[in-house]
């Protein structure tokens, strides 16, 4: 199975279908992420019908898939000198939040999206973020600004809509600034390169073809650079590889990539394995600094790797295994890690939720 079977490259310059809400099953999310030198940065996804929330693949699979419109939600992870300071997974009901065009609205908070100039335009996204914490008289408050070229596809890629899962970059390379408080003497300010892309499917996440993907991005002064090894479900074990540059002025391009060589694999406290290293061939290779975010289906890292002119930058790195989503035995753990601020969360969930710093004096209700 070719790799654009399993996910397939969208047009930047097309807005998503809100018709998407209401495939059953369906998801759709856009994410921004930044990270410095210092390794100071943060993780932001915005979405409906995100398949990691506990439930709503455990629907689909009983054969009663629902809407992604009945399931918003916001995910903000902050990250303090490569460490993880701050974490937030808020769900919200259908009435709690909203999709117009360039607007989501969740709760509080508040994303728009615009853009300016001609052949030259600049895309930028504004969050205003205002979120309540678990057991907390504060809450988490700033703005997340990112700014980049409108993509624009190189004519040799044609964008392939409609597919089973649909990828795209929704800005070229970016700048971030983020200025965020969860009190009066603690927060984290970010100024740092950034990348912002968008996917979606019409169909339930564990059901594309895909049995675990590796992704990562690394952007530096040439431009974005950003892989995909994706690997298919059945007999075939070769992964199908994606390489990505965004140029400057947001030009993407697919460079030739010679057969991927992964180097480990080594396997995270819950069991997914992962790969130290990842060979791309012309493109470089990528290394696994340290893993940031540990679950059992869902990896995040800090890697290092090389932007399209090979000088090498700190980056984002992930890997996903789609049918390990929403296990039964998995489930009460990611509960405890999903904050519903209509009520009906778990006990545990100020360990997971909300600063770093607070965390067991918030469980115990010692304020915070």
């Amino acid at each position: 199975m070719p790799t654009d079977e399993l996910i397939t490259l969208g047009d930047p310059g097309r807005r998503l279908s809100q018709d998407l809400l209401h495939e059953p099953g369906g998801f759709t999310w856009w994410y921004v992420d930044a990270l410095d030198e210092q390794l100071n940065g943060l993780v932001m996804i915005w979405s409906f019908g995100l398949p990691f929330l506990p439930g709503y693949l455990q629907a689909a699979r009983r054969g009663r898939p629902e809407a992604p419109a009945e399931h918003p939600s916001l995910n903000i992870a902050l990250y303090r000198a490569g460490r993880p300071c701050f974490y937030l997974l808020q769900a919200y009901s259908r009435e709690d939040a909203e999709w117009m065009n360039n607007r989501w609205r969740f709760g509080d908070t508040e994303i728009v999206r615009s853009e300016v100039g001609g052949d030259a335009a600049t895309r930028t996204v504004v969050a205003s973020i205002n979120c309540p914490l678990p057991r907390s008289r504060h809450r988490l408050r700033g703005t997340v600004r990112v700014t980049g070229p409108v993509p624009r596809l190189h004519p040799s890629l044609r964008p392939q809509p409609g597919s089973r899962h649909e990828w795209c970059p929704v800005t070229g390379p970016a700048r971030c600034t983020a200025d965020l408080n969860w009190s009066p003497d603690d927060g984290l300010e970010v100024e740092a390169p950034a990348y912002h892309d968008r996917n979606a499917g019409d169909r339930p996440f564990d059901q594309l073809g895909i049995d675990h993907w590796i992704w990562g991005r690394t952007v530096g002064p040439a431009g974005t650079r950003v892989h995909y090894l994706v690997w298919p479900k059945g007999d075939d074990q070769s992964p199908r590889t994606w390489v990505f540059d965004l140029a400057p002025d947001g030009e993407i391009t697919r460079p030739s990539a010679a057969a991927p060589n992964v180097h480990g694999p080594t396997r995270a406290w819950f069991g997914v394995p992962y790969w130290t290293q990842v060979d791309l061939g012309e493109p470089g290779s990528v290394h696994t600094k340290q893993l940031v975010e540990d679950g059992p289906f869902y990896l995040r890292s800090i890697n290092e790797g090389p932007d399209p002119a090979g000088e090498v930058h700190p980056g984002w790195g992930e890997w996903i295994r789609p049918d390990r989503i929403d296990l039964d035995i998995h489930r009460p753990l990611v509960r405890m890690r999903v904050h519903r601020p209509a009520g009906g969360n778990s006990f545990w969930l100020p360990l997971f939720v909300g600063p770093r710093s607070t965390r067991v004096r918030r469980l115990l209700n010692w304020g915070g």
